[in-house]
């Protein structure tokens, strides 16, 4: 069988030109230094990578690698590391659990999982410009062994769902993933470790990035719930201890607390605790994000939409009272959501993807009034006109970068379709995207099963409940 291996851009510039395989030290690879030639590199590992480099007039553009890249365990290195324009501090380096430069680049396959996870799994997983999981986390991962296993799992899992029979990929994948596990094992029982912000903060974002990984795996074993639960005991203890975070770790303090706060609310598909496997606690931070509008990451995931994300804890406890929920608590709900606006000014695929967002807390409030059959053409007269709205905006922000954020909304609205047309218009979109990951393609499966579930009640977010329970399926949303 043929092996089809992506081709790898985080080589040296003099080794790509030569079409030479690059091993990719840095800031002199070897291959360079065997032969005498000034190694340079792209801008945008530069960049990342934090070396020390200034431009030269060559016609290419090529950046000379000007000095040795900074060892962060030493002090000076702290130091360095602290300036870079990211912003975040450096990791205390006292256990041998984390390495230096080219943390986890341990195998063959590993600098192409990097050239992958900086070309297409990152810029996937934010709506914000500049790809932060790029540009804020790769400077602190490519010093971390926990965090850059971490990022090469996530995209070997990212990338086997292209190439599900490449055996290398395959390995490394796994290998990478094992060696985040094993590395987390032993910095959670040692106490000592998590004594420092900056310490949970890596650790936090490393299990964030494990939960990504096994959602576009596309295991609904129960697994991505496990890593969150785990990851919640640590952000408890990081906001206990938010005084003691530095100016120089807020940008990823605050990154870590959305992305979090982002994956718990997104992934309320359901009526609260419907499904044991996939239930999460509603800590009170998730019902109002003020406490991060200052911290240089506000908005990375929510796009402006934060006191719209606020309200899906409240409408997904709400569901779970029936049969007998609070009407005066329903008008209340309903009135703030009719309220909600998009900040202004605003591309208009953010405000389209907002609105879709908004009518999606609509769908889940509605729905949740039960008994509500599929077969109530009454309230679904009332209920469509929403629905048309949301797949009128569709397919008009699928191409932009919000779309990343659109899998709540378009698990919610898809639940709530009865219009074949309409179904087939979902369906087509989760199978064909530009993300390429399982979980979407999952999405569309699992939707399939509701629309052809002749229960009165497998419809709208309740419907999606009964689904995963009478399957074994605990779905997973980024």
């Amino acid at each position: 069988m043929t092996r089809v291996n992506p081709r790898t851009r985080t080589g040296c510039l003099p080794c790509r030109r030569r079409k030479k395989k690059c091993d990719e030290a840095k800031p002199q690879c070897r291959a360079c230094t065997r032969n005498k030639l000034q190694c340079s590199w792209p801008p945008h590992i530069v960049r990342i990578f934090g070396l020390d480099a200034e431009q030269t007039g060559d016609s290419d553009g090529l950046i000379p690698s000007a000095a040795p890249a900074t060892n962060i365990a030493t002090p000076e290195g702290a130091q360095h590391q602290s300036r870079r324009e990211n912003g975040v501090a450096s990791w205390p380096l006292e256990k041998n659990f984390f390495s230096t430069i080219q943390a986890g680049i341990l195998l063959p396959e590993s600098p192409m999982l990097l050239s992958h996870y900086l070309e297409d799994t990152a810029p996937k997983l934010a709506p914000a410009p500049g790809i932060p999981w790029v540009s804020w986390i790769l400077p602190v991962a490519s010093n971390d062994e926990l965090l850059m296993n971490a990022i090469l799992a996530l995209s070997g899992g990212h990338l086997l769902y292209k190439l599900p029979d490449n055996p290398d990929i395959s390995h490394a994948t796994h290998r990478h993933y094992s060696s985040t596990v094993q590395t987390l094992y032993q910095v959670l029982n040692d106490g000592s470790m998590l004594s420092e912000p900056l310490t949970l903060l890596r650790v936090a974002l490393a299990i964030l990035i494990l939960f990504h990984y096994e959602v576009v795996s596309g295991n609904m074993d129960g697994s991505p719930f496990v890593h969150l639960r785990a990851t919640r005991q640590l952000v408890l203890t990081l906001r206990s201890k938010s005084r003691q975070v530095t100016a120089a770790e807020q940008k990823l303090y605050g990154f870590v607390m959305e992305v979090y706060s982002y994956i718990v609310l997104c992934n309320s598909i359901t009526p609260f605790a419907m499904n044991r496997n996939r239930t999460l606690i509603y800590d009170s931070f998730l019902q109002t994000f003020d406490d991060l509008q200052d911290l240089g990451a506000f908005g990375v995931m929510f796009s402006g939409g934060h006191h719209l994300f606020e309200l899906i804890s409240a409408v997904s406890l709400f569901a779970a009272q029936n049969p007998n929920p609070d009407r005066h608590e329903y008008r209340q709900l309903k009135a703030r959501i009719s309220a909600l606006e998009s900040p202004i000014p605003k591309e208009p695929e953010c405000r389209a993807t907002l609105e879709v967002c908004r009518i999606a807390l609509l769908a889940f409030l509605e729905t949740a009034n039960l008994p509500f059959s599929k077969y109530d053409t009454t309230r679904m007269q009332h209920l469509q006109p929403l629905l048309d709205v949301a797949m009128r905006d569709l397919p008009q922000i699928l191409p932009s970068s919000y779309s990343c954020i659109l899998m709540w909304p378009i698990m919610i609205i898809g639940s709530c379709l009865m219009e074949e047309e309409q179904r087939a218009v979902v369906s087509h979109m989760l199978l064909h995207n530009q993300y390429g990951m399982k979980n979407t393609a999952q999405a569309s499966m699992l939707l399939e099963l509701l629309w052809k579930d002749p229960d009165e009640r497998a419809f709208g977010p309740y419907g999606l409940g009964l689904l995963m329970d009478r399957h074994n399926l605990d779905y997973g949303v980024i």
